[in-house]
């Protein structure tokens, strides 16, 4: 692939991620057959197995979705003893999210399905390959700064 200009190049990689992104998420939705799990309580359980535990807001605001929605969700998750909440000792107003032991398990099994998923399908490329995306995912990722 040629890449004409910086603004072609902004546009395929717009359209390469939004797919891939897709394609990802589809590995989450065939584990969901066997579950009773939205799209977005998966990414909640996510999203809290991978930074430990965070702010309703910070999940609405990572979802974008707005805060009634992130808290009637929570609000079902706990139900399902998925995830609990925690007040924070020093403003009880605050109240950080958290997984459960049991949401921990589950998320483990979904987080084994989808690597496993991947797997598969990523060794069909060359290890070499592997490495470049990577490497060229990772200079991304260093440079791409929205706010600037």
């Amino acid at each position: 692939m040629k890449i004409a200009n910086i603004s072609f190049f902004v546009d395929k990689l717009s359209l390469l991620i939004g797919e891939l992104s897709q394609k990802i998420q589809l590995t989450n939705h065939a584990f969901q057959g066997h579950n009773s799990f939205s799209k977005t309580q998966l990414l909640i359980l996510e999203r809290l197995y991978n930074i430990g535990h965070c702010f309703i807001s910070e999940l609405a605001a990572y979802l974008s979705i707005s805060l009634p929605a992130a808290t009637g969700i929570i609000k079902r998750m706990t139900k399902k003893e998925l995830v609990k909440k925690e007040r924070d000792e020093n403003d009880r107003r605050m109240v950080s999210i958290k997984l459960t032991g049991k949401g921990r398990v589950i998320f483990s099994k979904i987080y084994q399905y989808k690597k496993e998923g991947l797997i598969k399908s990523l060794k069909k490329l060359k290890k070499k390959d592997r490495n470049d995306a990577l490497k060229y995912l990772d200079k991304l990722g260093k440079v791409i700064d929205l706010n600037n």
